[in-house]
Parts: structure tokens; sequence; C-alpha cells
């Protein structure tokens, strides 16, 4: 989305709200993977994005004057943001995605775009990817970031082999694998991303010097999709630092550990959803969403 500028303009504010106070609690046994909605452009969420990190807690006072904070539930997160020229399609979109989780009530996935969908996006050796037995991996090679956090990963076997992180998202959604890769073998390396029997692919230059290589993908279906490497026989290369955005194209590389952008209970903060009418189907609308306990 672009730069809009809102000066002398006419508004007509177009409200709704659920009650969550009517809703049916077993609603939430049928909801299934609710996941925030992602706009015509392949982006779940347009800048500024105001996130905050909250942390409860309750004072306690002591004689002669002194106190003392402490944590009273575990710290949370908000983000709050404005989603500005929307057409009426994205706004039905939003609209019924906010009465199907009945406001504030029922939780649903929200795909963070200020981190890393995967997880241990330095750590190959972590559970959380998984890799054919023939491709050998050895760690702890220096990274474009001057530390010694890069992998060199060689297949030794005879037919394709694969690492990859499988994540719980949409297929349908569009998504941007990105990875650094530098040296090996020429060629057999390819940036891969699967869901269901389908599948994206594109190959990989891993020359002398450390470069990003991305690719976008998109899917029919799928409850899942799975995002790697896929490496022919013999062949090998030193990666670094593996990202996926819910957006067509790759944002800056944020190191990712046991917290990945996938954040699976989140909720709305209002029961409201404001949608502001700016012109012949243009709208505009603010939301709220905080990570559920």
């Amino acid at each position: 989305s672009g730069m809009w500028v809102w000066r002398e303009r006419t508004e007509e504010h177009l409200g709704f709200r659920c009650e969550s106070k009517d809703a049916n609690p077993d609603r939430a046994k049928e909801l299934g993977m609710m996941v925030f909605p992602q706009l015509s452009t392949g982006a779940t969420v347009q800048y500024p994005v105001h996130k905050t990190m909250i942390r409860p807690a309750f004072r306690r006072d002591f004689g002669g004057g002194g106190s003392r904070y402490y944590a009273s539930a575990p710290p949370s997160e908000r983000w709050e943001f404005v989603l500005e020229g929307l057409v009426q399609s994205e706004v039905e979109t939003l609209r019924t995605f906010h009465e199907g989780v009945a406001g504030r009530l029922h939780t649903f996935v929200f795909l963070d775009p200020t981190e890393n969908l995967l997880l241990h996006s330095e750590d190959l050796s972590e559970a959380v990817w998984q890799r054919d037995p023939l491709l050998g991996v050895i760690a702890g090679l220096g990274d474009p970031s001057g530390g010694t956090a890069a992998f060199s990963i060689e297949n030794n076997g005879s037919s394709n082999a694969r690492v990859f992180q499988a994540l719980s998202v949409p297929g349908r959604y569009q998504y941007c694998l990105s990875i650094f890769l530098r040296g090996g073998s020429a060629g057999g390396v390819r940036l891969s991303a699967r869901s269901g029997t389908e599948s994206v692919e594109r190959d990989a230059r891993a020359g002398s010097n450390w470069t990003r290589e991305w690719m976008s993908a998109t899917f029919q279906d799928g409850a899942d999709v799975q995002f790697g490497l896929e490496l022919a026989p013999g062949a090998s290369c030193e990666v670094f630092g593996a990202q996926v955005d819910c957006q067509p194209n790759p944002s800056p590389y944020r190191r990712s550990t046991v917290k990945g952008g996938v954040v699976q209970r989140a909720r709305f903060v209002d029961d409201d959803l404001a949608v502001v009418a700016s012109g012949r189907d243009e709208y505009s609308i603010r939301v709220g969403i905080v990570r559920a306990g």
C-alpha cells in the first residue's frame, strides 16, 4: 500500500460490533485454524505497526516508604496498525473474520510481520529442522554478520535431499522464503516450498560471496507449508539465516530462536470493528491484536 493523505476529505464511519456475551461457547471447537486475513496486496498489515510488550505486575509496599513490583502474569504482546486504501471486498473479508471469532471472544492465528515465521533460523541442528539422512551438516562456519552461525550442508546420497521446517500456516497465503548462501558446488541447490502435493522451487546461486536468495510461494490450499532447501546428489553449499515472511517479498533478516512469528493464540482487542469510508470504494480500519495468555 502507498502513502495516503487524508486532509480535506469527507469521512463516513461504519460500525460493526460483535456481542461476545451472546456468542456460543462451543463455537471455539468449530473454528479450526482461523488465521488473520491477508490483503489483496499479499500483506497482512500496513506499516507503521506499533508493537508493545505488556508485563503485568503488582506493587507491594513496605514499611519506610519502600516498594517492589512483582510479575502478576506472563508477559504478552500487543500490535496496533491501520489498514488503509481497502476496497469493499477486503472490508467484508475482515468483517466476516471479526464476526467469525466473535470479536474478543475466540482466539486465532496471527502471522506477526515483525518476526521471522521460522524457529531457530541459525541452527539447523534443532529438531524443528527436518533433513534427509544422507544430508551432511557441519556447524560453526563464518557467517555474513561476522559470527560463526553458518552451516555447511552436502548431499551424500544418490537422490535429491532436503532440509526443511514445517509451519502450521495456510497454504493459500503468499509467503517469501529467503536464505543466505555461499560457496560449494556449482548448481544443484534449490529453494523449496511444499504444501500437500504442490511444490514451488527456484534454482539458487551459491557463489564465492554471501548472497541472499529468495522466492515467493503460494498454494491452492493446505494447512501447513514446508520451507527449506533441496540439494541434488553431490551438491553442497554454506547456509545462514533462513527466513519466511507472510508477504510476496523479503523483509530485513530477523534472527529467531525458540520464538517465531506464528502466534497461535491471538485475540482482537475490541469487539468493535470501526470502518472509515473516505471515498468511493476506499476504506480504512484500525486494528488492535493481543497475544492471548
